[in-house]
């Protein structure tokens, strides 16, 4: 009984042996993974702490030296990323190796544990494979026999690596020993998808933080693209990991450089101009609309790319990549990132340049789009400021005049800008600007109406005449070289000032440098004219509703000063003639009363009619100007009295005399009966127009009234 409690107390020492032996290992276990756990907790961004206190633990709870951590890359092969012990450190030096020759590719393929208890005894059952070549070579470099086992690392519904432990000597290893590996590749795969995804959260920050500082300065800088491709080209280069990059834009055939390609290249704009065709990696993005990836340039410059073999040499680049500049179809010009190694550009690279490239766009529309409202509003502004003007300015044109060729010079950047309107068979300058005084002379100097010029030209054949270079403009206007020469400009435009289809003067708008108008000048150009024949028909219709209202309010005076005058016409005939005084602009001024056979002295009179009277006067009413007024009942007007047959011998006398003169002459008639004429005479002789020759019927008739309402009041 005493043995067999002795027995039972043997039983319990073992007991409590082994339960404290497991709990210290658990505790171990347990607190070896909380530190690892605490290590992934403060290296979010790295995972490399976390593998280097992974094998710290293994080392110290496997009793092993030789232990690695090894990743799957991109390209299937499996590489160190940790390791201690001298055999792993030589195997680690041999690079990358094709995964399904390693045993982290047969613990992810099996998604298991690999444990290996005897590595010679392996090695001696197993057909000779890649595998075993590379177990052959890490049992040659460890020096003898060993257990190993391997825990893959799994992601989703692959493998990204395995941790591996070896120990000698060989021994096999237990399960929960394997578990524990387990826990701890379980761990490294929290390590890494915590750094992949801080990275990729972090990049995607970097980038949408370059996208939004691309985005401000776009809104900063509405009128000009440059601030812009230079933070396009600057966040291209450091967040795709490039060694160069630089924007391009399409100018005419060749692609100019907008950017340098950065601090690594030695900021010098090298070939500043490139040909766009399809022989360098940047022209053949524009031409075919498309980005282009090269992971290597060098092997294609003889066959495709022959214009990229001087930049390649003097850079010594390899890796590029191409994102053309798309506006509906077209490409604008295209951004070039450069590297030196030969290593291809990731999806989120290429999907982050193809994002610069749009925001390239959007600033150089935004540019454009600015520009074109800064012009329209500036053109805009122009026309509401003559209009302004004309409103201003209904009795006289020249103010009219002198704010379009202003406004004009200043919205064509023109070297000169005139209005020039026909004088007889000459062509003048009404108004003109200029950029300078040194033509001044010449473009005030009248010169021809006829074909032989631009302005001369658009006049008589209404229409509207642009030439982009003077010297060929010679084969259709022979005048025009020698203008040039005289004031100095290239290329010119001739609008004109239509009123009822016809050109009654023309804008003329002459560059110092050769080069087509486009339509938005061209339609601007003949808003101005437009605006000048405005200004003329305004002033003219001021002038004629002027006109009419003087005409209007002198026969109103008349008719006034005839009812008040009811017994003696005589204060009638001196209204009619101050009034014929004012609207004719002229003094001599007669009215004449015949009986049928006699001419009468004047009855009222002014001018030079004063002093004839006294020797012609009276006389027979035969063969006078009166007598032919009333014979034929209506109104006479002579343009010229010693060039018309039909003024008489006495009055040619006395234009001889006295000086040439036109003269109208209208008759008084009452009751089918003559019974005197009003006469007026322009000295020298100017021109009656059908208005004055009504006025004067109209103060003849007053006349008439008068003459009756004193006659019948004396009766």
């Amino acid at each position: 009984q005493m043995l067999q409690t002795f027995a039972d107390q043997a039983v319990i020492a073992i007991q409590n042996a082994r339960l404290f032996n497991d709990t210290k290992e658990a505790l171990e276990r347990q607190t070896a993974s909380a530190e690892v756990l605490q290590v992934i907790s403060g290296s979010m961004a790295d995972a490399q702490p976390v593998f280097e206190k992974i094998l710290d633990s293994c080392q110290r709870l496997f009793a092993a030296e030789q232990m690695s951590v090894i990743v799957v890359n991109d390209n299937a092969h499996a590489e160190f990323a940790a390791w201690r012990g001298e055999a792993m450190a030589a195997a680690a030096q041999y690079g990358p190796i094709p995964q399904e020759q390693t045993f982290t590719g047969r613990a992810i393929r099996e998604r298991r544990v690999v444990h290996v208890a005897d590595a010679e005894a392996y090695l001696a059952d197993t057909a000779a494979s890649d595998m075993t070549r590379t177990m052959r070579s890490v049992v040659d470099r460890m020096g003898g026999n060993f257990s190993m086992i391997y825990a893959p690392m799994l992601w989703q519904d692959g493998g990204i690596g395995a941790i591996g432990v070896m120990r000698q000597p060989a021994r096999p290893y237990s399960e929960k020993e394997q578990a524990l590996l387990k826990t701890f590749a379980d761990q490294a795969v929290i390590a890494i998808q915590n750094a992949r995804l801080f990275n990729e959260t972090k990049e995607a920050l970097e980038r949408q933080t370059a996208t939004s500082e691309i985005l401000r300065v776009i809104s900063e800088s509405p009128s000009d693209v440059q601030p812009v491709f230079n933070a396009v080209a600057e966040r291209a280069r450091l967040l795709c990991k490039a060694d160069g990059g630089r924007v391009w834009l399409v100018e005419g055939d060749h692609l100019r450089g907008m950017t340098e390609y950065g601090s690594a290249f030695g900021d010098e704009q090298h070939d500043a101009l490139l040909p766009l065709r399809a022989t360098s990696v940047a022209g053949r993005s524009v031409l075919e609309r498309r980005s282009i990836h090269l992971a290597d340039v060098v092997p294609l410059i003889d066959s495709e790319y022959p214009d990229v073999r001087a930049m390649q040499q003097k850079y010594q680049h390899h890796a590029m990549l191409t994102m053309p500049l798309l506006r509906d179809g077209k490409a604008l010009g295209v951004i070039s990132l450069l590297r030196k190694e030969a290593r291809a550009f990731t999806p989120a690279e290429v999907k982050l340049l193809e994002t610069f490239a749009d925001q390239s766009v959007i600033a150089i529309e935004n540019v454009r789009l600015f520009n074109e409202t800064k012009e329209a509003l500036e053109r805009q502004t122009a026309t509401a400021e003559i209009l302004r003007v004309i409103s201003g300015s209904v009795t006289d044109t020249q103010p009219v005049f002198d704010a379009i060729v202003q406004s004009c010079r200043k919205l064509f950047a023109g070297k000169a800008v005139a209005l020039v309107m026909p004088s007889g068979e000459m062509i003048e300058s009404v108004a003109y600007a200029s950029d300078s005084d040194d033509h001044a002379d010449n473009i005030l100097k009248p010169w021809p109406l006829d074909r032989g010029s631009g302005a001369g030209t658009c006049i008589l054949e209404s229409r509207l005449i642009a030439v982009a270079d003077t010297a060929e403009g010679a084969k259709e206007f022979p005048r025009m070289p020698q203008l040039a020469t005289a004031l100095g400009y290239r290329s010119c435009l001739f609008v004109p000032l239509l009123r009822e289809g016809r050109a009654i003067g023309c804008l003329t708008i002459l560059r110092a440098n050769t080069g087509t108008f486009d339509a938005q000048e061209l339609v601007l150009a003949q808003t101005f004219a437009d605006q000048a024949v405005i200004a003329i028909e305004n002033v003219r219709l001021f002038n004629e509703t002027q006109e009419a209202l003087e005409r209007q309010t002198a026969t109103a005076e008349v008719l006034q000063v005839v009812s008040a005058s009811m017994a003696d016409a005589t204060p009638v005939f001196e209204k009619i003639l101050d009034s014929c005084e004012r609207l004719f602009g002229t003094r001599d001024l007669a009215v004449f009363l015949t009986d049928g056979q006699t001419l009468s002295q004047p009855t009222a009179y002014r001018g030079s009619f004063g002093s004839w009277t006294s020797t012609s006067y009276p006389r027979p009413l035969a063969g006078t100007l009166s007598d032919m007024v009333l014979k034929r009942r209506r109104l006479m007007y002579w343009p010229d009295a010693l060039a018309s047959p039909e003024v008489p011998e006495y009055m040619k006398q006395i234009a001889r005399e006295h000086g040439n003169f036109a003269g109208c002459v209208a008759p008084l008639e009452w009751d089918g009966r003559g019974i005197g004429t009003l006469n007026v005479m322009r000295r020298p002789p100017r021109p009656f127009s059908d208005k004055d020759q009504a006025l004067l019927s109209t103060f003849a008739d007053q006349a008439v009234i008068a003459i009756q309402n004193a006659r019948l009041f004396n009766e």
